[in-house]
């Protein structure tokens, strides 16, 4: 899992994402790019693997959903 990823997925804990409510990316991208000082590729790079792991969902209109629940504390994916 790339520093990306992880950071994502960090994100999404902090924000209590649920599978039930989808995310607009902007309270996901802006910290990201802001915060972290991460790149928009590598932002991409990671969202599109994380999709590809069945993780999240991207969605139309700049959104995305869990497509299950996150992993517990320091449990990640592979």
């Amino acid at each position: 899992m790339s520093k990306a990823s992880q950071a994502i997925i960090d994100l999404l804990r902090r924000i209590e994402a649920v599978p039930e409510k989808p995310i607009n990316m902007f309270e996901i991208g802006i910290p990201l790019i802001i915060g972290e000082g991460g790149g928009e590729d590598e932002i991409m790079n990671a969202l599109f693997w994380l999709q590809s792991e069945g993780v999240i969902e991207l969605l139309g209109d700049n959104r995305l959903r869990l497509v299950k629940p996150l992993p517990s504390g320091s449990d990640t994916y592979r």
